[in-house]
């Protein structure tokens, strides 16, 4: 099974963050795709995007040393002349629940 990266979040939650984007003059977007970094310098690109914040990985280092670069670090790799901001927060490395 394949997961889409948000085990363990809510409706609320994510709501929540959609309201603290828009406030912030963001636009929020669900994309969905088998190949998540493909799916989001897609969209991107498609948008004319020229910049993408997303937030460090919570995958824990055995784990990402194991499996090899996440999707931030391959949407990082293949942005081209989109800008890429890693966003650092406390639950770096602790699992893949959604900070709220």
């Amino acid at each position: 099974a394949r997961s889409d990266g948000l085990a363990g979040s809510s409706v609320a939650e994510l709501a929540t963050q959609r309201v603290l984007v828009e406030s912030l003059g963001g636009s929020y977007h669900s994309i969905v795709g088998d190949d998540i970094p493909a799916a989001v310098l897609n969209f991107a690109r498609a948008n004319n995007a020229t910049q993408i914040v997303i937030g460090a990985s919570r995958r824990n280092p055995v784990v990402a040393a194991l499996t090899g670069p996440g999707t931030g670090m391959a949407i990082t790799r293949t942005s081209g002349t989109i800008d890429v901001h890693v966003i650092s927060h406390d639950y770096i490395g602790k699992g893949r629940v959604l900070p709220r």
